[in-house]
């Protein structure tokens, strides 16, 4: 048998099951029957698609930049700053934010899972760190850098000292 994979966009996903529970939710609270109609669906795996913590400092660019700005006006009127989490591509440590319940939510979602049959897919993609992982200080010596400003580079205090890192971008965004 193939597998069968579900990709859910795990804060959108949270945030919608909690409006319309009319209550906080959380990966440790995912009511039973959420996990019955991935079974009734056929389903094998579970993909929780940015479940990892972003930073600050990614946040506030994703709030300054004017195309992303223009996009949330599209997709989600009315939107305020608080809806505005970072992207799950600029990942500050791989760790599960408090807001979706933390590394013990995400440890008794997993048991959920496993006691119905169902697998869980986490990602660990290297080129997703962000701007705000601790890598980018401790251990600077693992990206691509110039010893001087440079286009597609951002300047970055390092043990080593200032460094100019390649900044990936995203190919439908200019920042």
């Amino acid at each position: 048998m193939n597998p069968i994979l579900y990709e859910i966009n795990t804060r959108c996903w949270l945030h919608e099951l909690s409006e319309r529970l009319g209550r906080l939710v959380t990966l440790a609270t995912v009511p039973d029957e959420e996990f019955a109609r991935w079974q009734d669906l056929g389903f094998s795996h579970i993909w929780l698609m940015g479940v990892w913590a972003t930073g600050p400092r990614a946040r506030a660019l994703a709030l300054e930049e004017p195309n992303l700005r223009r996009a949330y006006d599209e997709t989600l009127p009315g939107w305020r700053q608080g809806d505005v989490a970072g992207s799950p591509y600029s990942i500050a440590e791989y760790q599960v934010p408090d807001a979706l319940g933390g590394d013990s939510g995400l440890k008794a979602f997993r048991g959920k899972l496993h006691r119905v049959g169902l697998k869980l897919i986490l990602d660990f993609v290297p080129n997703h760190l962000g701007i705000d992982h601790a890598w980018l200080r401790e251990r600077s010596d693992l990206f691509v850098q110039s010893p001087a400003p440079a286009e597609g580079t951002f300047g970055q205090g390092t043990v080593a000292g200032r460094r100019w890192i390649a900044h990936g971008k995203d190919p439908h965004f200019p920042c």
